[in-house]
């Protein structure tokens, strides 16, 4: 009788085991399929991408594909001679550490630095390219 059980739960260890293996290979037919159907779609994105880049060198011309931008009308307001007829010897004593605000600058020439090179700068509300105006007398 011992042995008859002891063949059974052998059975059934062989049975879960065979089950187990054919849910992992079931998986990863799934999981590869899916990557298939990725591969497919990026392909795809691509050949639109080229498609509307076609299409728009039929409207506008060969453009080539980095265009450089003029500087605006904003940027031409600004007062550059302080910074930018320095030596970059002299512009390195001002770097971007995280202040944003005029209350936090000593001058004029910190307040447009900070305002031309530093990310998320609260300085120049009137957007006219002078930072600080109420605080250094500039542009008012």
């Amino acid at each position: 009788m011992q042995k008859q059980q002891g063949s059974v739960v052998i059975g059934l260890v062989i049975l879960l085991s065979l089950a187990a293996l054919f849910g992992v290979y079931w998986g990863y037919q799934k999981y590869q399929a899916h990557q298939h159907m990725q591969q497919q779609h990026v392909q795809q994105l691509m050949a639109q991408q080229q498609q509307i880049v076609l299409a728009q060198r039929a409207v506008h011309g060969n453009l080539p594909d980095e265009i450089k931008v003029q500087p605006t009308e904003r940027q031409a307001l600004v007062e550059r001679t302080p910074i930018q007829t320095q030596p970059l010897s002299a512009r390195k004593e001002f770097k971007c550490d995280g202040r944003e605000h005029c209350s936090q600058m000593r001058s004029y020439e910190e307040a447009a630095f900070f305002n031309q090179y530093c990310p998320n700068t609260k300085m120049d509300g009137d957007q006219d390219g002078i930072p600080c105006e109420q605080q250094f007398k500039r542009g008012i």
